[in-house]
């Protein structure tokens, strides 16, 4: 089943539809199904459930970005699919990268984006993908705007860069005309954040925000103007800032880790990595590959508190306190027009980050070999098992994990 978000990205998701469309009568003809939905027309949820009452065991291709991703993830887990056994039965999924950043399908090696005219070739990817896992973090607690307890997939951030994500948001709401090409996001992202190369709002952060990494306090840098929180190896759009190894010209790491030793970076291991950026040029150098994140700690449950007046907060990229009436009233008397846009007022916080559980993805594979020979996946093989009720479906579910592991 492929479910399109067609606001996606650069809004090319009529497109993509169109494709899919010539693809399920393709596949029709060849005995197959693919099912194309619409997610601005049925909930997620409802299709699944749907879905799975027809056909059993499927897989599910998400046509969007992170976000999309995600809210697709999380409706897998609430509607509670139940296998032929009574357990309950989570597709894998996979991702076609129609948004700006697509950092979660980078990783699974779908790339950054999609040329238009080759949908159809991830189509037939799909018949080679091998499983892969991703651990989902519940973030709980006092969040801001009274928010209900969330989910994390990729990473959040505290500070400058969820600052640049508020003002973003803040723009695209105000005038989505200017949104509308992939390229262009990523310049107003830039734009959005260069006013920090003067204003310095989290210069005090060490001040402002507590961290505690498996019940032992982090100090932060007072350098350090901002943090992230990082379940994947792939943060604003392509870049590691964790990893050493990739050879960043202006390293900036490993002096201030506080829990250890350190380990290599995985989305499947139980433990999140927490790294800061000193000022936004860091931001931006960390970014573009020209320096790493400052390493900071890493482990299996995290605390982050901001007193006072707060401090910005996004969680996979959606910021809170998104409403510009949230702004100080009085900044464009005593700063000008330049601060009174740039002050984004945001409330405290106190929240928790704990592993809640793990999501079935898929990544994609190895070529296929010529030869006109039909490959079949494992995931096939052990899918169609499942329909026949040849295994159970926790004997499927602990395949795919080894298989994920490998």
């Amino acid at each position: 089943m492929a479910l399109i978000n067609r606001l996606a990205g650069a809004k090319v998701g009529d497109v993509v539809a169109a494709s899919l469309d010539v693809a399920a009568v393709r596949a029709t003809s060849e005995g197959c199904v693919l099912e194309v939905v619409d997610l601005s027309a049925v909930d997620p949820a409802e299709a699944l459930v749907d879905f799975h009452a027809r056909h059993g065991a499927f897989r599910v291709l998400v046509c969007g970005g992170d976000g999309s991703a995600s809210w697709v993830l999380g409706a897998i887990e609430s509607c509670a699919l139940t296998s032929w056994d009574g357990q309950q039965y989570r597709p894998a999924v996979a991702i076609l990268p129609l948004g700006t950043g697509n950092d979660l399908a980078r990783v699974l090696g779908w790339g950054k984006s999609v040329r238009l005219d080759r949908v159809t070739d991830r189509l037939d990817a799909l018949e080679i993908a091998r499983p892969s896992m991703l651990d989902r973090w519940a973030i709980t607690g006092s969040l801001p705007e009274g928010r209900a307890p969330l989910i994390m997939m990729n990473y959040l951030s505290v500070g400058i860069d969820a600052k640049a994500a508020l003002l973003w948001t803040r723009l695209s709401r105000a005038m989505p005309q200017l949104f509308r090409l992939r390229l262009l996001n990523k310049l107003w992202y830039i734009v959005c954040g260069a006013p920090e190369l003067l204003l310095h709002t989290y210069a005090n952060l060490h001040e402002r925000v507590e961290l505690v990494c498996d019940g032992k306090p982090i100090e932060i840098p007072p350098s350090v103007e901002g943090l992230m929180v990082l379940n994947i190896p792939s943060y604003g759009g392509g870049s590691d800032l964790w990893d050493e190894s990739r050879g960043a010209p202006l390293t900036a790491r490993s002096r201030h880790f506080q829990t250890g030793p350190p380990h290599e970076a995985s989305m499947a291991d139980g433990t999140v990595e927490v790294v800061g950026v000193t000022d936004v040029l860091h931001l931006a150098c960390s970014l573009g590959g020209l320096s790493n994140g400052v390493r900071l700690c890493q482990g299996a449950k995290l605390s982050i508190r901001a007193r006072d007046r707060g401090v910005a907060l996004q969680v996979d990229g959606e910021p809170f306190n998104t409403d510009a009436s949230t702004s100080h009233s009085a900044s464009s008397a005593s700063s000008g027009r330049l601060r009174s846009w740039t002050c984004a007022a945001s409330e405290p916080f106190d929240v928790r980050i704990e592993r809640a559980g793990q999501a079935f993805l898929l990544a994609r594979g190895a070529k296929r070999m010529g030869g006109g020979v039909r490959h079949v996946s494992a995931l096939s093989a052990i899918e169609h098992q499942l329909r026949s009720k040849a295994i159970s479906t926790a004997q499927r579910d602990a395949l795919l994990r080894k298989l994920g592991r490998g």
